[in-house]
Parts: C-alpha cells; structure tokens; sequence
C-alpha cells in the first residue's frame, strides 16, 4: 500500500471502532428514544388504521403475497426457538418429532390469548417477552385431549403403570 492509502485505512479503523465504542455506551438511551418515538405514534397508527381500513387490508395483503417465503421461514424460525426454549419434547408423552409438537398454555387460556396477541403471533410473541413462565410443549394429541377432556389418556396411563 502507499503512504496515503495506509493513512487512510488507519482513520478508517480508528473511526469504525469509534463508531462501535459510541454505539454500544449510548445503547440503552437510543432503544429508550425508539420506545418513547413508537409508544408516542402507536395512537396516531391505530386510528389512520380504523380510518383506512379497506386500504391497509388490501396493502398487507399485497404484501404477504409478494413475501410468502419469507414469512412462512420466519415463522418456522420463531417455531424452533420458541420449542427450544421450552424443552422440544412433550410434556406428557415426551413425543419429540417437530411436526406433531405444539405450545400450550399452562391451564388453559390460550383461546382468550390468542385473541389478544393475533392468532398467528404466539411464537414471535414468546420471543418477544423472552420465553416467560405458563407455556409448555405439548404433541397435538395431548394439547387436544388436555382441550377437549380436561386430561390426557396419557397421564391416566402412566398412574395406572401402563405407559411405553
């Protein structure tokens, strides 16, 4: 290299590891103005939302047609981390294929949940709130049986010493 270009690679450095060194001391006082700027607009958001509703519709539809791929893979991603996170098998049969495992809501309430949070958000919003307390992994079946009958078959056969 020459003189000049070493010069200027070294500010380049200097200036770069400034940059990080600033970003990571002024961290928390920036994510604290971006929480404030969106708690600030989220008002504003909902209503031009109610007032254009058709046209958000149809944009969001748009959208997801155009990004199918990419939702559904990240979507799957929020799927794996949030089984992860809880332990991948099933808590009653300790079923471990990925196809067939699911989150329940530790004594019921996810219906409810679900309405809140939007039915297609439980796994991002797991990552959100970083995995809190109240959720376990079930199989489809357990999650149906605990749903529909209050108890799993599989519970009834472990007491009775007849489980795999």
């Amino acid at each position: 290299m020459v003189p000049d270009e070493d010069l200027q690679e070294e500010r380049r450095v200097r200036r770069s590891v400034y940059h990080h060194a600033y970003y990571l001391a002024h961290l928390e006082e920036r994510r604290a103005y971006q929480r404030a700027y969106y708690a600030a607009r989220r008002e504003k958001k909902r209503v031009y939302r109610a007032e254009h509703r058709e046209e958000t519709k149809t944009r969001n539809r748009a959208y997801s047609m155009g990004h199918r791929e990419e939702i559904r893979v990240a979507r799957g991603i929020y799927r794996i981390s949030a089984l992860l996170a809880y332990g991948w098998n099933c808590a009653c049969c300790d079923e471990d294929q990925y196809e067939f495992l699911t989150i329940d809501h530790i004594g019921g309430g996810g219906s409810k949940h679900r309405r809140e949070i939007g039915s297609r958000r439980l796994y991002s919003w797991l990552a959100d709130h970083n995995y809190p307390e109240g959720f376990q992994v079930l199989c489809h079946n357990c999650n149906m049986a605990i749903g529909f009958y209050g108890h799993c078959p599989h519970q009834e056969m472990a007491s009775a010493g007849r489980m795999r």
